[in-house]
C-alpha cells in the first residue's frame, strides 16, 4: 500500500498540463502579436499606395483637392495632407501624406509601438512625393 501511494506522488503525468498552462499565455501574446504586426504592416502599405496615387492625381491634375477625392474613394477613413497647396513653378515638389489608425488586438502590441503608454491603437502614416508636371490650380 505504502508502495502504491509513493508510485502516485512520482507520477508525473500532470507536469505537461501544469507546463502547458504556464506557456499558454506566452504562446497567445506571441501569436497575437504576429497577427498585429501583419495587420499594421498590410496598413503601412495600403496608406503608402493611397499617398502615392493622390501625389500622382495631384501633379498631373494641377488641383490638391484631387487627393481628398482618390483617397476617400480607397478608405473614407484616412486622413489626407497635401503640401504644398499651390505651387507656381512646374519643377516644385508635391508630397501627399496619408495616415489613419490602426486597432490592435492585444494591448501588448500597443505597448510597443508606443513607449509612454499603453494603447490598443497605432497611428500608421505614408508618404509620397513626385515633380509637379503642371502649375496649380
Amino acid at each position: 500500500m505504502l508502495c502504491h501511494i509513493i508510485r502516485i506522488m512520482r507520477s508525473q503525468g500532470g507536469q505537461s498540463a501544469v507546463e502547458f498552462a504556464l506557456i499558454l499565455p506566452i504562446l497567445m501574446l506571441v501569436l497575437l502579436g504576429i497577427t498585429d504586426f501583419g495587420r499594421i504592416l498590410n496598413q503601412q502599405q495600403l496608406v503608402t499606395e493611397a499617398a502615392r496615387a493622390a501625389v500622382r492625381t495631384v501633379v498631373v491634375s494641377g488641383n490638391w483637392r484631387d487627393a481628398d477625392t482618390v483617397v476617400k474613394n480607397i478608405d473614407s477613413s484616412y486622413t489626407v495632407t497635401v503640401s504644398p497647396k499651390t505651387w507656381t513653378t512646374s519643377n516644385a515638389t508635391i508630397t501627399v501624406t496619408v495616415s489613419t489608425k490602426v486597432t490592435a488586438i492585444s494591448p501588448m502590441t500597443g505597448a510597443f509601438f508606443k513607449s509612454r503608454y499603453i494603447s490598443n491603437s497605432v497611428k500608421v502614416t505614408g508618404e509620397s512625393s513626385m515633380p509637379a508636371e503642371r502649375l496649380s490650380i
